[in-house]
This record gives structure tokens, C-alpha cells and sequence, in this order.
């Protein structure tokens, strides 16, 4: 049986997209280099492909952690778009940072509070940034 896990995605710049899988006892991080214009055509087919890389599927996320932002506009809405429908097909929380932290220290800090005990994200945007 398979561990949930939850995603962090980054697109505030496309050189290099940042996508991290992670639990309580393993985490994995990806970068992706892709041609900006080609972003909304291919982050989803990225993120299954970086799944099955590493024996997961979509049904072990248990919630999608979004970078929103400083970063490109249009980068930015592209990866928050694919994480909030990712999150609404399944029924998933998103959260959201906007601090330009390191991704060691974000993610440490997420592994210590346990982000399964921070509030639900309203269900109208769909993203809650803790």
C-alpha cells in the first residue's frame, strides 16, 4: 500500500520548474527546464510523469502545496490553474506560499507542523496560503 504524499509545485520561473514529492520519510525533488510558451501544455503531463517515475499516481496525493508568487505572472497562474484542478478532480487541499524561503527550510517547516493540521482552503479558490 502506498503512503500518501503531497506535491509542491513551482512554476515562478520556467528555467527551472520545481516539483517535490514528499512524506514523513522520503522526499524527492525534480527540475524540469521548459520553454515558457509550452508550460500550460505540458506541467500536467510533467507532474504524471514525475509520479511514475517514483511509483506514484494521482490517488496518492493527499494535497498540493503551490509556490504563488513573487515569480512570472503568467508562469504563476499556469501551475496555480493545474494545482487547484488537480486538487478539485481529487478532492484535495491546496495551500500556498508567497515567501521566498529556501525549499529545504519551506519543507522542513511543512514536515514539523504536519500540514494536515492547518485549516481547509475555501472551497470557492480552492488554495489557502499558510
Amino acid at each position: 500500500m502506498n503512503k500518501k504524499i503531497s506535491l509542491y509545485i513551482n512554476t515562478s520561473e520556467t528555467k527551472p520548474i520545481i516539483l517535490v514529492l514528499f512524506s514523513h520519510s522520503k522526499k524527492t525533488i525534480k527540475k524540469f527546464s521548459i520553454k515558457k510558451e509550452y508550460l500550460s501544455q505540458k506541467l500536467l503531463l510533467l507532474i504524471d510523469h514525475f509520479l511514475k517515475d517514483n511509483h506514484q499516481s494521482f490517488k496518492n496525493l493527499h494535497n498540493i502545496i503551490i509556490y504563488s508568487g513573487p515569480g512570472s505572472y503568467t508562469s504563476l497562474r499556469i501551475g496555480i490553474s493545474v494545482a487547484n484542478a488537480l486538487a478539485f478532480g481529487l478532492d484535495i487541499p491546496v495551500y500556498s506560499f508567497k515567501k521566498q524561503e529556501k525549499l529545504e527550510t519551506l519543507l522542513t517547516k511543512i514536515t514539523k507542523n504536519n500540514i494536515q493540521n492547518f485549516s481547509k482552503p475555501a472551497s470557492v479558490f480552492y488554495q489557502q496560503h499558510i
